[in-house]
């Protein structure tokens, strides 16, 4: 009955004021019905209740939070107004009202965050190649309103300031690599003859606007081979989530049947994976993070570049660790790797030379930019 008498707008509004964020009705709150309805009913119960408005349900939950997980931008307007909204407010995963405005693509809203004065920090963020006009019109607003920018290469750098010529941006690299700093100082590296092979599923429309499709038969090649000429094969996904694709399908499709190759399908530790691609003889990665760990911990990786081969974030990170000319010849854009002899990959790899990366201390830097923005 109160769903009911919500929608339609007829019960007391005091009685679902005072019901305060109790669970009612199949186990949702007030809180997460208001979302669906009226934003004139919403102003009279804030009105009425202004405590409400930073009210947390047994969800970790807001009006607020709600409404922008709905994208209902009418209510996320009406809110973010009230005077007394807590703007620290985090929901259960620790994300800010900015932040999840930034997850539902609510550029209005985003805006409207932005313009209440948040102290805002893009660190270590890529941008680009950006190609429709309503990504550069969004991107540019969005950068303008920050108080801090740190990007993590000069690529996304130049795309920035192309997009808004007037802003400072410090590059002071991907925060991911703080973390493989801290493992480097407890490693204990043992060097063991097995492969690490990484890709992801790559399909539709790429960075370049070009349609690309990857045949899985190269990849099954590729560790065929390394199985045959003695090599334990581990296929390691580094994405296990729905959106951007599970890694764990298609290297299971890729290295059934192959004989010593192992599919990695229970979640690990960070610290496990680590040591994993550390001690691996050769390393084979598409995703991101894959290339940026394979080569910083091991040195001896191939790397398939399904990124923007000019200025893409897999280019933008080996040209920004000076890497440039030790992969000419151990990467490829996904556009080619069908054409990929799978001897050529294992000679390569059979080579002495690793790349070693310089030291960046790139957490001091982080904190000293952080620092700054609160001066």
């Amino acid at each position: 009955p109160y769903t009911t008498l919500f929608r339609s707008n007829k019960m007391k509004i005091s009685k679902i004021s005072k019901a305060n964020s109790e669970i009612i009705c199949r186990h949702k709150s007030v809180l997460e019905l208001g979302a669906n309805y009226q934003p004139e009913t919403i102003y009279y119960i804030l009105k009425k209740n202004p405590q409400l408005v930073n009210k947390k349900d047994n969800k970790s939950e807001t009006f607020l939070s709600y409404a922008i997980k709905r994208k209902n931008e009418e209510i996320t307007k009406l809110i973010i107004n009230f005077p007394i909204l807590d703007l620290s407010y985090q929901d259960s995963n620790g994300n800010t009202y900015l932040h999840l405005s930034i997850m539902q693509q609510l550029i209005p809203t985003t805006i409207l965050l932005l313009k209440k004065g948040i102290k805002t920090l893009i660190a270590g963020a890529g941008i680009g190649p950006l190609k429709s006009s309503w990504s550069i019109s969004a991107v540019k607003e969005i950068l303008g309103m920050s108080s801090r920018i740190i990007l993590r290469d000069e690529c996304s750098k130049g795309e920035a300031l192309r997009i808004n010529g007037r802003l400072r941006i410090d590059v002071h690299g991907d925060p991911a690599i703080i973390s493989i700093d801290e493992y480097k100082k407890r490693s204990l590296k043992r060097n063991e003859d097995y492969l690490i092979f990484n890709v992801r599923e790559v399909h539709g429309a790429g960075y370049g606007e070009k349609t690309r499709t990857v045949d899985n038969d190269i990849y099954a090649r590729i560790i065929k081979l390394f199985s045959e000429k003695g090599k334990r094969v581990i296929l390691l996904p580094m994405h296990n989530f729905f959106y951007g694709g599970d890694d764990r399908i298609v290297l299971y499709n890729i290295g059934k049947g192959i004989k010593n190759c192992e599919l990695k399908n229970e979640p690990f530790d960070l610290w496990d994976m680590y040591e994993m691609i550390e001690n691996a003889g050769a390393c084979i990665g598409m995703r991101y993070h894959s290339v940026l760990i394979q080569t910083l911990l091991n040195g001896n990786n191939y790397i398939f570049n399904y990124s923007d081969n000019l200025c893409g974030k897999i280019t933008g990170f080996i040209n920004w660790i000076g890497g440039s000319e030790h992969y000419a010849n151990r990467m490829i854009g996904v556009d080619y790797i069908n054409l990929l002899d799978e001897n050529e990959i294992y000679d390569v790899l059979q080579e002495t030379s690793k790349f070693k990366a310089r030291e960046m201390n790139i957490l001091e830097k982080y904190v000293m930019s952080i620092g700054e923005m609160f001066k």
